[in-house]
């Protein structure tokens, strides 16, 4: 059955898209906590404002 799942699926356009792809989910999970971190700094430090103001 694996083997028939990959003979149906379409080649790559690409060599490096698996990896791209990949490393998009990456960054989008570094992202998401890196956002989550940062809310938890502000509502710790009690603040509202962005890093700018």
């Amino acid at each position: 059955a694996a083997a028939e799942a990959v003979a149906a699926a379409p080649p790559p356009a690409s060599t490096d898209q698996p990896l791209a792809a990949m490393n998009r989910r990456v960054q989008e999970r570094v992202l998401h906590d890196i956002e989550a971190a940062y809310s938890r700094g502000l509502a710790q430090t009690g603040r509202t404002t962005g890093l700018g103001s």
